[in-house]
């Protein structure tokens, strides 16, 4: 007479290796943990278009940075993009710029493309304590020895860091050069191959850089 096969419950089998059950919860901890620490470290680029542009030229890089686990926000200034007001009601940089100061949250990275750098320069005046990192790609720089108008009446209390375009032809390099010596960045960083729109001719480049920045100085 045959004797009948004992029947394992998989349960009971897991029970019977208890090294393998401390091996997994161990994994599951740590992954826990990493998931946590990479949570953490998530910062909020918000970024700004240059002159005649949109939110919309940014549409490269938001879904790569968001990939990186970051929160991101491509701002419409003033009779941009899809902002509904007129550009013959603008009367001064401040009417440009409201969409963006009124969107300011605590401790965030402002990236500002060509003219967008004057409007990140007056939100740099406006929320000092408001921003980790201003980063001018290829953008008008004013300071303290290069003032645009009235827009510095305080000292910029972060370090901006300027990102610039070598195969620049609308701010050249030379002109990118000369805004750097009249007001030092914190840290400068070059794109290789790209023309004005660096976010749509070299997003990975500007990709790694702004990942580097917010490791970095944020």
């Amino acid at each position: 007479m045959q004797a009948k096969k004992q029947s394992i419950n998989p349960t009971e089998k897991k029970v019977r290796n208890p090294e393998t059950l401390v091996f997994v919860i161990l994994i599951s901890v740590v992954l826990a943990g990493v998931y946590a620490a990479s949570y953490d470290q998530s910062k909020h680029f918000v970024l700004v278009h240059g002159g005649c542009l949109g939110a919309w030229s940014w549409y490269k890089m938001v879904p790569l940075l968001k990939s990186h686990g970051h929160d991101v926000t491509a701002i419409d200034l003033a009779a941009s993009g899809i902002n509904f007001l007129r550009a013959n009601k603008l009367r001064t940089i401040s009417d440009y710029t409201k969409p963006l100061v009124d969107f300011m949250e605590s401790m965030v990275i402002l990236v500002g493309h060509s003219y967008g750098g004057a409007a990140i320069s007056q939100a740099m005046e406006l929320f000092p304590h408001k921003i980790t990192v201003a980063v001018f790609l290829t953008a008008a720089m004013p300071g303290p020895s290069l003032p645009f108008s009235l827009i510095f009446q305080q000292i910029w209390i972060c370090e901006p860091v300027f990102i610039i375009s070598e195969e620049e032809q609308v701010l050249t390099k030379k002109i990118q050069e000369w805004m750097i010596e009249k007001n030092r960045p914190g840290r400068v960083l070059s794109i290789i191959g790209s023309d004005h729109m660096v976010m749509t001719s070299q997003p990975a480049q500007l990709l790694a850089h702004l990942l580097d920045i917010a490791k970095d100085l944020s």
